[in-house]
């Protein structure tokens, strides 16, 4: 009997040095100084923001992008109905809208129209007249109404409908990001604007 208790002593003490031979290390205990202030969660927090903050400045880029190539697309001077002679006045600098569309040049310009009419008005579509130009005497064209008011031509501001067609293109892609965006960040408003609102 006393032998038989023995054995089973001896069976739980390898039992226990087995256990404690196999079992995990506990982690170190974490030292003050070595712990990080920024907690996971403030951490994913941060990365969601910044990703955030990285999809809206492409889709401003793009954007911008999208709206320097159609600026860049004249339109046909043989298509004018009318033609005149325009003399630039005087010239103002606009904008700038970004980095990319940047600045161009609202002018006052005085235009002889070949059907006896004169027109003295401010152009400020990109590209038709520019601040250099002041004082001299151009050909303009008169293209008839478009969807954003009337619409004129040079001889030597030609359509380009690749760059135009590349930049509906453009603004289509980012149109949808966009749209979407626009609801994600409306959502995390809401949802800040509520935090706040039941701390209260």
């Amino acid at each position: 009997m006393a032998e038989e208790s023995e054995r089973m002593r001896e069976l739980r003490e390898r039992m226990d040095r087995l256990q404690r031979a196999t079992a995990p290390e506990p982690p170190p205990a974490a030292d003050a100084t070595t712990v990080s202030p920024v907690q996971p969660g403030i951490s994913g927090r941060l990365k969601a923001v910044l990703k955030l903050a990285g999809l809206v400045l492409s889709l401003v880029v793009i954007f911008q992008t999208a709206f320097t190539l159609m600026s860049l697309n004249g339109k046909d001077f043989d298509d004018a109905r009318r033609v005149g002679q325009a003399k630039v006045e005087s010239c103002e600098r606009r904008g700038p809208v970004g980095v990319i569309y940047g600045y161009w040049d609202e002018c006052l310009v005085s235009v002889e129209w070949n059907d006896g009419v004169h027109q003295r008005s401010y152009f400020d579509k990109p590209h038709l007249f520019h601040a250099g130009e002041v004082g001299t005497t151009v050909e303009l064209g008169n293209n008839g109404y478009g969807r954003s008011g009337p619409t004129y031509s040079r001889p030597d501001f030609e359509p380009r409908p690749l760059l135009a067609t590349l930049g509906i293109i453009l603004f289509v892609v980012a149109a949808i990001p966009g749209v979407i965006t626009i609801i994600a960040l409306w959502s995390l408003a809401q949802g800040a604007l509520q935090r706040l609102f039941r701390r209260r």
